[in-house]
């Protein structure tokens, strides 16, 4: 049985997108995204899911090429604002996360 392989539009990095590019690896990144409910979110110290995510080519993410933009809304939407224009800090309340004492 063959995966269907889902489409995320171009990469975050490059701007690249096709068939032969695969725009596969999900990144959360440290900022609010422009829209809320359709990002990263933490149900153990209660995060609402209004992280920004960026999607890279897997040549991008394994050259450690810098993320110019981030996924504005659902990714299957394929929309992308520049990264510069991502709103105040969306990180974890590790007073909340045991497992890392």
């Amino acid at each position: 049985m063959e995966l269907e392989k889902t489409d995320f539009g171009p990469c975050c990095s490059c701007g690249r997108e096709g068939d032969d590019l695969n725009v596969r690896n999900i990144v959360m990144l440290e900022q609010k995204g422009t829209v809320r409910g359709s990002g990263w979110g933490c149900v153990q110290c209660d995060l609402p899911c209004d992280g920004a995510v960026a999607v890279l080519c897997d040549d991008c993410m394994s050259l450690g090429r810098p993320i110019k933009f981030a996924i504005a809304g659902p990714a299957k939407d394929k929309k992308r604002v520049p990264i510069e224009t991502l709103g105040a800090e969306h990180e974890h309340d590790m007073s909340k996360h045991p497992e890392v004492e």
